[in-house]
């Protein structure tokens, strides 16, 4: 499992890691493997290190790194939600009522999907120490939940036959609409596309 684990991670670190693995496997069999494990140990550090791959306490990404790292989580993030597609129907079939059924499949996209891609960017991003940047964050984490939970009102009193529940699903619509287009005015001039 341990090698596994070692030999995923110097394959993914391109040229540096393959002539890590290529000086490591040449190696003589009667060497102790706890040496082997420290030099695969401290080889990978400081591929790490150098290329900057993964956020390290005192260590700041680059625009690219961070840029790679943000697509791999919204990847795994987006898997997780579309693992989730069946929990109303599951909920659904155990005769849980509906508004509970609502509460409980909305919650996780609302952590997977909102707060903590918000809370990552916050806390990896290169520029996260500039003040424009954690504005933008900050109100990123205020304006999208409630985008998200207008949206919900929405679709729900658009789902109901009446027209005081009409009108409160386009003030809901248009609600959603304001607070999603909010941070996007406060965010950095140069990285704009990016969030």
């Amino acid at each position: 499992m341990l090698w596994a684990r070692y030999r995923v991670l110097g394959r993914a670190m391109s040229d540096e890691g393959e002539t890590l693995w290529k000086n490591l496997l040449t190696r003589k069999s009667d060497e102790s493997i706890l040496r082997l494990v420290t030099d695969v140990q401290n080889g990978l550090a400081d591929i790490l290190i150098k290329r900057r791959c993964f956020c390290m306490p005192g260590v700041q990404l680059t625009f690219q790194s961070y840029e790679r790292q943000r697509k791999h989580l919204n990847v795994r993030l987006g898997v997780l939600i579309l693992l989730l597609i069946p929990l109303p129907l599951l909920l659904y079939r155990y005769h849980v009522r509906p508004p509970l059924i609502l509460l409980l499949s909305s919650l996780p996209p609302l952590f997977l999907g909102v707060f903590y891609p918000t809370w990552w960017r916050r806390h990896h991003h290169p520029n996260r120490e500039l003040t424009v940047e954690r504005r933008f964050t900050t109100l990123s984490l205020i304006c999208r939940p409630i985008a998200f939970v207008c949206g919900i009102v929405a679709l729900t009193a658009w789902s109901i036959d009446s027209s005081a529940a009409n009108h409160a699903g386009i003030a809901a619509a248009l609600a959603t609409g304001a607070m999603l287009t909010l941070p996007l005015f406060f965010a950095p001039k140069n990285h704009r596309n990016d969030h």
